[in-house]
């Protein structure tokens, strides 16, 4: 055994008493490998309980579907209101990211047109009193500024999250592949923080009028005590103030976890970066990485896996795909040849993509098989 790979919970994944830690106990070479893609859940769960807004907003989604599915009448208006091919809204989910990332994209593609399908409600005579009400709620909120602004943020956000969660879950990605699409990630993340807040409020001009809320409220002003220093306080008008409450806020939680789930995997990475960056490494680099390989899986591989990889990547060097899954496709290809020139180049392809990156597809199928125990 060379490779688990569970959920983040505590029971699997703890360090000291988790079943990883037990059976690692057991057999050291056995990593521990978080599934990329319940880490990639937990990132966009933390993000979107990191402020107050953001909060709001989810919940703003939530009752968005909540209203038009609580009548065939009402979903027709929605409908009607939408183009042919338009997205209907979507409800949320905790676990399935990708449903937020359909509920986001659904409300930025026809805000205008949801809008106006609330506003045809709330104008029928036939519609109850706490229909209007609830109707005339979503609207105000749909006209707020900060509401389109989050819609925005939200969009862009998740796009790329529930594009990289599919490709965390095809078969061809691989641990090396799970880094580099979180650490683009972080780099997407840290572009869309520093220079793209403009372009995020021209867009949600489109959809609101451009007022922030706060524009319209006094500004409070707090009782000092005796023994305390009296000094101009530091106000932020409203736009600064969302950019640090809620923009700043989302990115940087985003940020922050990516990294902290990066780290998860560095282990693994310093043992088996060599197969895609050999091409930039120094010879006494490689030399040491594939001498920390060797006494790592010392009763797996001999000491000539060094002279046998300067060897091989020569061979490489031909290749366009130069990925580990390409590579163990190369070396089975001519009925084994180059397997049995390069057996321990072999063993290290072998250990290196048994190791798992994610779990999702066990677990849908244990799901699967519960419905079917059940029909």
């Amino acid at each position: 055994m060379r490779g688990q790979s569970y959920d983040n919970a505590a029971n699997m994944s703890g360090i000291y008493t988790g079943l990883q830690a037990r059976i690692k106990a057991m057999n050291p070479l056995a990593y521990y490998v978080p599934c990329a893609g319940h880490s990639l859940n937990l990132v966009g769960t933390s993000a979107a309980s990191s402020c107050l807004g953001s909060v709001s907003y989810s919940r703003f989604l939530q009752a968005l579907y909540n209203f038009f599915s609580a009548s065939t009448y009402r979903w027709d208006h929605l409908k009607a209101a939408l183009p042919a091919e338009g997205i209907v809204v979507k409800s949320l989910s905790e676990t399935r990211w990708s449903a937020r990332a359909d509920a986001v994209k659904a409300v930025f593609l026809h805000y205008l047109e949801i809008k106006s399908a609330l506003e045809n409600i709330c104008s029928d005579s036939r519609q109850t009193v706490a229909t209007k009400l609830e109707g005339e709620g979503l609207i105000r909120q749909m006209e707020a500024f900060e509401t389109a602004l989050l819609t925005v943020i939200w969009y862009k956000i998740l796009t790329r999250f529930n594009a990289t969660s599919l490709s965390l879950q095809k078969v061809e990605t691989d641990l090396l592949s799970v880094v580099k699409l979180y650490e683009s990630l972080i780099s997407f993340v840290s572009e869309m923080r520093q220079g793209q807040f403009d372009e995020i409020e021209d867009q949600a001009r489109a959809f609101a009028e451009p007022v922030y809320t706060e524009t319209t409220k006094r500004t409070k002003k707090r009782k000092h005590f005796f023994d305390e220093s009296v000094g101009n306080e530091t106000q932020l008008d409203p736009r600064e103030k969302f950019k640090v409450d809620n923009f700043y806020t989302i990115l940087d939680c985003l940020r922050n976890e990516l990294e902290h789930r990066v780290n998860a995997y560095s282990e693994i990475k310093k043992l088996f970066s060599f197969f895609t960056e050999y091409d930039s490494m120094k010879y006494d680099d490689l030399k040491a990485q594939l001498e920390l390989v060797v006494s790592t899986y010392y009763s797996d591989l001999e000491a000539s896996v060094l002279e046998e990889f300067l060897q091989f990547k020569d061979i490489l060097s031909s290749e366009s795909d130069r990925s580990v899954t390409n590579i163990s496709t190369l070396l089975r290809s001519k009925d084994g040849i180059l397997t049995t020139a390069f057996p321990n180049i072999s063993i290290l392809v072998r250990i290196f993509l048994t190791i798992l990156i994610t779990n999702r597809e066990g677990e849908r199928s244990f799901s699967t098989l519960s419905r079917v125990k059940n029909t």
